[in-house]
């Protein structure tokens, strides 16, 4: 018993570092970035920024924030009741996860305008002559062969991990199940970075050096999310092994915290070149 209480206060308070991490510290991070970038570069000076009117904008900004809010003092509601109502524990990995997807929502939506924006942009920019970079792309432009070979090796480690495993006939266990889901996790994030790395340029006015940097840091939080991933199901076996699965809600939070990190902060990318956007510049 003293042992799930003190489980509760660690899974409690990892929890709460979720909600404040995400829907607050990076979402306030990302709309001030937003609102920023609004008011140093305006419609007026930068046009080809802003495809649709300013007011769409400021409102989007509203609601993003408003969203993560409401999301923010949801998750605080939610710590008091873990820390104050009985239970054995049992679904605190799949309430910290589906509260963490609901924390990504207004990313995602965020995401889903954006792509509008661009497409939006291409469609103003149609009849304009672009320079192509026509140099030929690798992978290894956008990340380092360390980052791929722990990629390979932790796939190997959690393959080598599930055949050992299934020898002890665990009733739990799912068996090769858990290879397919890891294969089919990595075959996803690869196609990602496959349109990423030899896909056609998403904003029509980047320059060549914001595009490479932006793509280095997607594929490489790609990467890291894939190894993350492979490491917490390794870890949850292994667990499940030694009788311990009273610890999965606290790394599935923990989990949900290297993950917040390694991707949001590729909505938060160095000061990209604004001049492209001005209304007196020749698109390339």
């Amino acid at each position: 018993m003293e042992t799930l209480v003190y489980t509760n206060l660690v899974f409690c308070a990892l929890f709460l570092s979720q909600a404040a991490l995400i829907s607050f510290y990076y979402s306030r991070r990302i709309i001030t970035r937003m609102e920023r970038i609004l008011e140093d570069y305006p419609p007026s000076e930068y046009p080809k920024l802003y495809p649709r009117p300013a007011q769409r904008y400021k409102n989007g900004h509203r609601n993003f924030r408003l969203l993560n809010n409401v999301i923010f003092a949801l998750g605080l509601v939610l710590t008091v009741v873990f820390l104050l109502v009985p239970r054995g524990g049992d679904w605190d990995h799949a309430y910290s996860t589906w509260y963490f997807m609901l924390q990504l929502t207004p990313v995602a939506f965020l995401d889903f305008r954006a792509l509008k924006e661009f497409r939006l942009m291409r469609e103003t920019n149609a009849d304009k002559m672009r320079k192509a970079d026509l140099r030929p792309r690798s992978l290894l432009n956008f990340t380092t062969p360390l980052a791929i070979g722990v990629l390979i090796a932790t796939y190997l480690g959690f393959v080598a991990l599930v055949i050992y495993i299934r020898q002890f006939e665990f009733p739990w266990f799912g068996g090769y199940l858990n290879i397919a889901g890891i294969t089919a996790l990595n075959l996803f994030l690869a196609v990602f970075v496959y349109r990423r790395v030899y896909g056609k340029k998403i904003d029509p006015y980047q320059v060549l050096e914001d595009q490479m940097a932006q793509t280095t840091t997607i594929v490489n939080a790609l990467i890291s999310v894939s190894i993350a991933a492979t490491l917490l199901i390794a870890i949850e076996i292994i667990l499940g092994a030694f009788e311990m699965r009273h610890l999965k809600s606290i790394t599935q939070c923990f989990y949900h915290l290297v993950i917040a990190t390694l991707c949001l902060r590729v909505y938060l990318p160095n000061k990209p070149d604004f001049e492209v956007y001005r209304r007196d510049l020749v698109t390339n």
